[in-house]
């Protein structure tokens, strides 16, 4: 797992980005090169940070909530079905968060990561493979 550094703008976000990414088969060939954003290790925090959307009302509010998303990036590199795997409140306000106001930090995660330009594809083997990845985003003040 690789775990990019937390990203803050004037204290009222953090975004602590961890992300992992694995070949799905039964039996998992080691990877040559896995699938990567960007030039540097920072590109992809860097471009979350500078895209996301989110609910900047209920950051400001304190609540707290981590959103993971999957999704798959092709053998050509392009991100592909992307889809929330998981999402709970960690904090803050959290015993008030409604269904409404969690589907707002939802929507913000998964759209940043759908409108993601082109990734490196992974290299196994010598050659381009599909790879899936989790991407948790934690939202909450600082």
């Amino acid at each position: 797992m690789k775990t990019l550094k937390s990203l803050t703008t004037a204290g009222l976000l953090s975004l602590v980005l961890l992300f992992s990414g694995s070949v799905m088969a039964e039996n998992p060939p080691v990877m040559d090169q896995p699938a990567t954003f960007g030039t540097e290790e920072s590109d992809l925090g860097n471009y979350i940070f500078e895209n996301l959307d989110y609910p900047k009302s209920l950051v400001d509010e304190g609540y707290s909530v981590k959103v993971e998303i999957t999704f798959w990036v092709d053998k050509f590199g392009h991100v592909l079905n992307a889809e929330i795997g998981s999402s709970n409140e960690v904090g803050g306000k959290a015993d008030e968060i409604t269904p409404v106001e969690m589907s707002l930090f939802e929507t913000a995660a998964l759209d940043v990561v759908e409108e993601m330009p082109k990734w490196s594809p992974a290299i196994v083997q010598g050659k381009s493979l599909p790879v899936q990845y989790k991407l948790p985003i934690l939202f909450k003040t600082q």
